[in-house]
């Protein structure tokens, strides 16, 4: 493929994207009441569980002297969003407020990475 095949390819990810997920939606909708609505072709699987610990869950491991919080604490992640939310609450203010005030806060000891690169369509 040439430069220009590609960038009228591309154009197309959006569309060709929200198609798939209609058609995956639409299957599982149809799987999950019928299991056999497809004749056996596809068929739903489990995908495994999520697991949240909770700070009950941490305490415990604390208590149980089997790990240090200093060996424990680089395992711990906090969820910025839910950060976000609790401080705002607790504190009266805006969500971005908040983002502000905990980054400010938390400056000196926060680690970040870069995500992976993304393609978006430049403006001309």
């Amino acid at each position: 493929m040439n430069n220009t095949e590609l960038v009228d390819a591309m154009d197309k990810v959006p569309m060709v994207e929200k198609w798939i997920k209609a058609v995956k939606t639409a299957v599982r909708e149809l799987l999950e009441k019928d299991e056999d609505a497809m004749n056996g072709v596809y068929k739903l699987r489990r995908s495994g569980t999520t697991t949240t610990y909770t700070k009950e869950a941490v305490m415990a491991l604390l208590n149980s002297e089997q790990m240090t919080l200093e060996e424990l604490a680089p395992l711990l992640k906090i969820n910025e969003g839910a950060l976000a939310k609790a401080w705002s609450e607790k504190f009266g203010v805006t969500a971005r407020d908040a983002k502000y005030q905990f980054r400010k806060a938390l400056e000196e000891c926060v680690q970040t990475k870069p995500k992976a690169m993304s393609i978006y369509k430049a403006k001309k």
